[in-house]
């Protein structure tokens, strides 16, 4: 079997996307492969009476949240030997943007938080399960609820 050479963590910046750097950082490690993270700025959708559209609410905006998630992100990998040149902001749909990323950089393995399912998630799904399917690489599912 061949060895992952590239693994990418996908945080959403809470505390449990630490737990996701700590292990992935350990496997990382163990495989000698690049380590890359990514958190993506969802759209913010313009609402109407009638539902929702797709485009963005305000583009200034969702750049100045971007900004400020690259900051936090810097902060939550300090500790994991993450690159600042490997770490990625990127606004759009999660699914897409990370699926994009995957193929783009070749990457052979995301790693993903999986948490217990509530209220719509059991309708709508989690993000992980949207990507299994989606993704064109292994995905590596951690348990981070407490």
């Amino acid at each position: 079997m061949a060895s992952y050479k590239h693994i990418l963590i996908t945080s959403d910046l809470s505390d449990s996307s630490i737990i996701l750097c700590q292990k992935a950082s350990a496997l990382a490690g163990l495989l000698n492969a690049k380590l890359s993270i990514i958190h993506i700025v969802e759209h913010l959708p313009l609402m109407y009476a009638g539902g929702e559209f797709a485009l963005p609410l305000d583009p200034k905006l969702e750049e100045e949240l971007a900004d400020e998630a690259l900051i936090n992100l810097h902060k939550q990998v300090t500790y994991h030997h993450i690159d600042k040149k490997d770490q990625y902001v990127i606004v759009g749909d999660k699914k897409e943007e990370i699926k994009a990323f995957v193929i783009e950089h070749h990457v052979d393995l995301t790693v993903v938080g999986a948490h217990d399912r509530h209220g719509l998630d059991y309708i709508l799904g989690t993000t992980a399960d949207n990507m299994l399917h989606a993704l064109p690489c292994d995905m590596l599912a951690i348990k981070v609820d407490e």
